[in-house]
């Protein structure tokens, strides 16, 4: 879970591979995006206009699992970008 940075939003993800943005003041789901994989971890970009997916990916090892990283569009949903690259569950962003 993550907060943007003007308070106004909350993202969330699960297990059954979504990310949901809910509006902070009344609680109400303002829309589901289908991620692809389990969600692991989400986290607003700095300015807020997009936040950032970290899904394992299916097929890799218990043991030694390997994230996907997807960044969105918070206003449309949209999938900006995906890294080429996977990381481990310990992923965080710097600006």
């Amino acid at each position: 879970m993550d907060i943007s940075p003007n308070g106004k939003l909350i993202i969330t993800g699960d297990a059954r591979y979504l990310a949901i943005l809910w509006d902070a003041k009344t609680g109400a789901e303002i829309r589901s995006i289908f991620v692809g994989s389990p969600v692991q971890k989400v986290m607003f970009m700095e300015d807020g206009n997009s936040f950032i997916t970290l899904s394992m990916i299916t097929g890799s090892s218990m043991i030694t699992p390997k994230y996907r990283v997807l960044q969105w569009e918070t206003k449309s949903g949209n999938l900006l970008r995906s890294y080429p690259f996977t990381c481990s569950d310990d992923f965080s962003m710097s600006p």
